[in-house]
């Protein structure tokens, strides 16, 4: 997926059947839940884990500057790495 999408992982992790772990947390911080990316976008959620109203963060909020938000996972991979080199 990855290589694919021409993007880093951003602190999430990659499974040993090469999949992409994106933890979700609630509005609290809290991990909530795992998103599982696949090699061909497939996107699975961890069972029993909540979905509604979470996001993942990639970059930090320790620094001043522009807040970006996007729908998926490529986008946000990719305006975190056009936003690191721009600035």
């Amino acid at each position: 997926y990855l290589a694919r999408k021409g993007i880093q992982p951003h602190g999430a992790r990659v499974t040993g059947d090469g999949r992409l772990v994106v933890p979700l947390f609630d509005h609290d911080g809290q991990l909530s839940s795992l998103q599982y990316i696949a090699a061909d976008g497939g996107k699975l959620y961890h069972p029993g884990g909540k979905t509604g109203g979470c996001s993942a963060l990639l970059g930090t909020l320790d620094a001043p500057g522009t807040l970006y938000v996007a729908e998926g996972f490529a986008t946000a991979a990719t305006i975190t790495a056009a936003s690191a080199t721009s600035g």
